[in-house]
């Protein structure tokens, strides 16, 4: 059978098939994913992300090439700058807080990236946009409520990548979730702060 007699077949299947053909490309290990987490935009202080979970989203729709969390280390010096009276409970109390983070999302199989004092959303940006180019994937899944990620996924839309969004539902911004092929409803595991 040629080339040409699939192009005819797949002209003349009927809609429901096709459907099931669209879906079948989300089926397991058919595509090549690179999933990237905004730490300080997604994990908060009092609720973190299930990142389990998200890992097992994406396995559920392909490989995952690179499963990557982004945490800011905080500035010892500006934070005494900021916060004067206080400064030294709370930078431990910030030092602690990316020490958990990073301790839970390596636990989920996460590398992390936290060697930035800076804006991680540049590093982030710079590390998909590489994968996009670069990379041996066919889309990328973002997890973030940043709306400063939309020109990213433009980009990877206009190279034939799938774009897949993940955030909890509640705070999936709509221009964000119009760009994305598919988004992941991402769910809170609570956690208890102590104060310092």
């Amino acid at each position: 059978m040629g080339w040409m007699d699939i192009f005819k077949r797949k002209k003349t299947e009927p809609a429901q098939q096709s459907e099931q053909h669209k879906d079948s490309k989300l089926s397991p290990n058919v595509l090549n994913l690179s999933v990237f987490v905004d730490g300080p935009n997604i994990l908060s202080w009092d609720e973190k992300i299930d990142l389990q979970y998200l890992k097992q989203k994406v396995s559920d729709m392909g490989k995952i090439k690179i499963a990557r969390v982004y945490l800011k280390n905080p500035d010892p010096d500006i934070m005494r700058k900021t916060h004067q009276s206080n400064a030294e409970n709370i930078i431990k109390r910030e030092i602690d807080h990316i020490a958990s983070v990073k301790k839970m999302s390596e636990k989920a199989g996460f590398e992390v990236d936290d060697d930035s004092f800076k804006d991680i959303d540049a590093k982030m940006i710079v590390d998909v946009v590489s994968e996009i180019y670069e990379g041996n994937i066919d889309g990328i899944v973002l997890a973030t409520r940043d709306k400063d990620f939309k020109w990213v996924m433009k980009k990877a839309k206009e190279k034939g990548k799938k774009v897949i969004l993940a955030a909890p539902q509640e705070y999936l911004p709509d221009d964000l979730k119009s760009i994305a092929d598919k988004y992941i409803y991402l769910k809170f595991k609570k956690t208890i702060l102590k104060n310092i």
